[in-house]
């Protein structure tokens, strides 16, 4: 009985010090690339990140797997080909790269930042909570309330969203639906 103590004891021990060794840490984010892009999947949901050229980004996500864009979308003028981009790993991101783009995926979140090929960000999802799927229920278990939250720079105003009538010119802080 002494010698199967002993040898648990040295495969944990193994284990533990091969874990702490390699620097593991659990990730709740899974990235995988294919060859229409790449799929990011977290706890709450996948995310399908194409790109269709050099500056130009096809983002789709979901609870689910996320489907393309409707067949007709009158408001594309040219289709998305598919463009190449580069997949690296850093310690607590990934970066998905084209000729003049930057996706960072957070690797503990699944939080997208999007910047310039020089580094300078353009955009970034808030941190602490991205996205969110609220299920509609009843008759409409398929149908989900989806939010989307950036984060902001203390300065930035929000301008456009030319179908709203409200008068408003400046949208920050307002809740839009």
């Amino acid at each position: 009985e002494w010698p199967k103590r002993v040898t648990g004891i040295l495969v944990m021990a193994v284990c533990l010090f091969g874990s702490v060794a390699s620097g593991a840490t659990p990730s709740s984010v899974f990235i995988t690339p294919s060859k229409s892009g790449t799929m990011v999947r977290t706890e709450h949901d996948q995310v399908q990140i194409s790109a269709c050229g050099p500056s130009v980004l096809h983002i789709t996500g979901g609870v689910d797997t996320p489907k393309p864009s409707a067949a007709h979308a009158p408001w594309i003028i040219t289709p998305c080909t598919d463009s190449p981009m580069v997949l690296t790993q850093e310690s607590k991101t990934a970066v998905l790269s084209t000729a003049q783009l930057k996706v960072r995926i957070g690797l503990e979140t699944g939080a997208l930042s999007f910047s310039d090929g020089a580094g300078n960000e353009l955009l970034a999802e808030d941190r602490a909570r991205a996205r969110s799927y609220e299920p509609l229920g009843g008759p409409q278990d398929h149908l989900y309330r989806i939010s989307e939250r950036f984060a902001l720079p203390v300065d930035e105003a929000l301008y456009g969203l030319g179908q709203h009538q409200s008068g408003l010119l400046n949208y920050r802080g307002t809740p839009t639906i």
